[in-house]
């Protein structure tokens, strides 16, 4: 989908042109801090782009242009507001240049290995953990939530709620120490502290097992998942995360916790089908959350296990694609798009005033 800069491509007959997405404009947190493209690169992308004749017939508006990272052509994004525009949600566009109507909401790909033999002879039974979260627990804006779940769920024997950073080594390598800890109660400053909590004190209930890791590293990502009913997903920086699409690619039901999340597909899958959701109040009431996953019925939860077997595959990144896989699932959504873009298009080229539309009330 992100062909060579300055060259067009179409799809199955679609008729869009299709432009690489710049690259994030500013520092990564990560490892891979040669992710920086000066704004200045950004501005040559833009003069290649006008430059362009398939540009300037339409001014953009049949072009494809893949932005998943939030922070991509961050500076000049309304400058090609009028393309379809490929992103992983909407948290750091405003309403002029990104939207529902307009554009193509794409999934993260997923970090952990597809689960591809998960046929126990019981697989309610076979995943032992009620709720699993492993992420990183200090997140900004609406990501508060995170730190205000972690001591709501800590005390929950079922429930295993991990601070870590999704690094490759967190999610390949194995635990190799860990601190169990029987105390009546734990100090809030050492718990605070390995917790990355910053505010307000808890204390941990007489005779609860408390499992810290020494490094970070309490196990893997995908064992957790795995093994268990339900994967959290709760609002971070951003809407949606990549946590998410490993819960689907692991067969762990979603409980989704995210305000204003957006999804991808979703005028062809139905994702109550195989998720649950919570709104941000509903989840940080004391115990309501798992509360209502302890009574979850087996046999609804065992359609929604075999419902996310069935349509991991189209949140799959194959090269070639394949049928139905993330990359023909996006295609087919910006065919889906085409027409809008037509319509604007035809518009614009017969319209002698600025859209009466746009400034209506």
């Amino acid at each position: 989908m992100s062909p060579a800069p300055g060259i067009s491509c179409s799809y199955k007959g679609i008729g869009c042109s299709c432009v690489p997405g710049p690259a994030p404009t500013t520092h990564w947190s990560g490892p891979i801090s040669s992710l920086v493209w000066p704004t200045s690169r950004q501005v040559d992308v833009l003069k290649l782009l006008r430059q362009s004749k398939y540009w300037q017939r339409s001014a953009g508006r049949n072009h494809v242009i893949p932005m998943q990272h939030p922070n991509a052509f961050k500076f000049l994004r309304e400058q090609v507001n009028a393309s379809i525009l490929i992103v992983a949600d909407f948290g750091r566009y405003t309403k002029i240049t990104a939207n529902l109507s307009k554009d193509v909401v794409a999934p993260y790909m997923h970090v952990v290995d597809s689960f591809t033999d998960d046929d126990p002879p019981e697989p309610h039974e076979s995943r032992t953990t009620l709720l699993f979260f492993r992420g990183r627990t200090v997140r900004k804006n609406e990501g508060k939530v995170r730190a205000k779940l972690a001591k709501i769920l800590v005390v929950f024997e079922d429930v295993h709620y991990e601070h870590s950073y999704a690094t490759e080594e967190n999610i390949k390598a194995t635990q190799k120490s860990c601190i169990f800890f029987l105390f009546p109660s734990i100090s809030t400053a050492f718990m605070l502290n390995k917790l990355s909590l910053k505010t307000e004190s808890y204390m941990i209930p007489t005779g609860r097992a408390i499992v810290l890791s020494l490094n970070g590293e309490m196990y893997l990502s995908s064992q957790g998942m795995r093994s268990s009913k339900f994967c959290l997903n709760p609002v971070g920086d951003m809407p949606s995360s990549c946590r998410l699409f490993d819960a689907i690619a692991s067969h762990c039901v979603p409980v989704i916790v995210s305000d204003k999340i957006e999804l991808p597909y979703e005028d062809e899958i139905n994702y109550k089908e195989f998720s649950v959701f919570f709104s941000v109040k509903e989840a940080l009431v004391p115990g309501y959350m798992v509360t209502k996953l302890r009574e979850f019925p087996k046999e609804r939860w065992l359609d929604m296990w075999r419902r996310l077997k069935n349509v991991s595959h189209h949140f799959e990144f194959q090269y070639p694609p394949k049928k139905e896989d993330a990359v023909n699932m996006l295609w087919r959504q910006v065919k889906h798009k085409v027409s809008a873009a037509r319509l604007a298009v035809h518009r614009s080229r017969r319209l002698k005033v600025p859209d009466w539309w746009r400034r209506r009330r």
